[in-house]
């Protein structure tokens, strides 16, 4: 049986994702990868000896994209867009009282959405509860695709031997 993987720091992989990459994690290890989608999508059509990859694969690494690419043992996460952290600030505006959720639903829509968010946020002392819910809200995330693939996992570390 696989061990336990750590859901929180793999919410903390998923927030810090770059766009045009996908976080994969290992069913049986539950080792996590970052990969650009240019360079699987290279493995996966066979065209390594044709096109560049974006990163300098080597040894071992260069076996586990492989490894992605070919096998189901890999299971990918959600992306950025998966994400959709728009929604989740939409959330969290509404879950703050007035006039503050006002504030923070008006920042969210037009131009520059993110940076007014933030803007509004800083001047509240609350950016910490933003941060927390948005790192809830991706937990989650992850945690729905875990229990889809009956990949086990736990909160707050990573599994250490003899624990059940």
């Amino acid at each position: 049986m696989p061990i336990p993987v750590a859901i929180d720091r793999l919410a903390e992989e998923l927030d810090a994702l770059m766009d045009e990459t996908s976080l994969y994690l290992n069913r049986e290890t539950g080792e996590f990868l970052t990969v650009p989608d240019h360079d699987l999508g290279i493995i996966e059509d066979g065209l390594e000896e044709e096109e560049e990859l974006e990163w300098p694969w080597e040894g071992e690494d260069l076996q586990k994209l492989r490894d992605i690419a070919e096998t189901k043992n890999w299971v990918c996460l959600p992306s950025k867009l998966d994400m959709n952290e728009w929604r989740i600030m939409q959330r969290f505006a509404l879950e703050m009282p007035e006039p503050l959720s006002s504030s923070l639903e008006h920042a969210i829509h037009g131009r520059g959405a993110f940076r007014a968010f933030r803007s509004v946020l800083e001047g509240t002392g609350r950016i910490e509860a933003w941060y927390q819910f948005k790192h809830e809200s991706l937990v989650r995330l992850v945690a729905e695709v875990l229990e889809m693939e009956n990949i086990p996992f736990k909160r707050g570390r990573a599994y250490e031997p003899g624990e059940e």
